[in-house]
């Protein structure tokens, strides 16, 4: 009786896992070329909305080419971060527009779904100004209760005005934020923001300064339940240190991984 259930359970488990999937889709008209995820997971309500929501960022793009907004269009994605209850895609894009395509646009769009629910959890925002020395990658939170989604974005709102502050008073130099989901439960998420900063120091410029904080926070109220600013992973260390947290270049511009057989 006991090895029947031990092989029930591991039968379970094989058939949760293989349950999720994802397989590339591609749009391909003329200029246009988007290759794009469709995820397959357990519940197949959260599928619905999860690929709802890539479809509609799909369609988005594909809407602008056939009105003549963009000359060219090129998408690809690839998957970020993946655990049993969380999904974090990314869409890469380059578009061009203007006369004779003469402006090209580097982007990416980054998603985190709840695999249970299919609700857009986390969704990634950039911040860059005109100089190019505040480089910030940050999440915006979406959550069912207002107050906790607002409580959440408020606190990394106030990360990084710190950091505008400080470079506005000439503080430093430079300074780059990433961020990178570690877990998602149905009451918490965990990211890690990575902060690497250039001080000024007077007439010489110093060394950067590296932080990586690990912060769970309560989905249910948006508080803080744990703060670590010791973290350290040592890819997304090595990312920012070498400033390539832009978006990526898609793939199929010129050839790609998610190939369409």
């Amino acid at each position: 009786m006991k090895k029947l259930v031990i092989a029930s359970l591991l039968a379970a488990l094989c058939a949760t896992a293989s349950a999720d999937n994802i397989q590339p889709q591609q749009i391909r008209e003329g200029q246009l070329d988007l290759i794009y995820p469709v995820v397959t997971v357990v519940n197949p309500a959260a599928q619905g909305k999860i690929n709802t929501d890539i479809l509609n960022r799909v369609n988005q793009i594909k809407g602008q080419y056939k009105s003549g907004d963009l000359i060219r269009a090129f998408m690809d994605y690839a998957t970020v971060y993946e655990d049993d209850n969380a999904l974090e895609m990314r869409l890469d894009l380059r578009t061009l527009h203007g006369k004779r395509g003469s402006h090209s646009h580097y982007w990416s769009e980054g998603m985190t779904y709840d695999k249970h629910t299919g609700d857009l959890v986390m969704q990634r925002e950039h911040f860059l100004n005109d100089d190019h020395e505040l480089d910030f990658v940050y999440p915006q939170v979406f959550l069912a209760n207002p107050e906790a989604e607002a409580a959440i974005n408020n606190d990394i709102d106030r990360r990084i005005a710190r950091l505008k502050r400080q470079y506005e008073n000439r503080e430093l130099y430079r300074a780059y934020m990433y961020y990178e989901l570690t877990g998602l439960t149905p009451d918490t998420i965990t990211m890690v923001i990575y902060t690497r900063t250039l001080r000024n120091n007077g007439h010489e410029r110093g060394e950067f300064e590296n932080w990586d904080t690990e912060i769970t926070y309560d989905r249910k109220t948006g508080a803080i339940l744990s703060e670590d600013k010791s973290a350290i992973y040592n890819d997304e260390r090595r990312r920012l240190d070498e400033r390539v947290n832009r978006p990526a270049r898609p793939r199929n511009y010129g050839g790609t991984t998610n190939r369409i057989s």
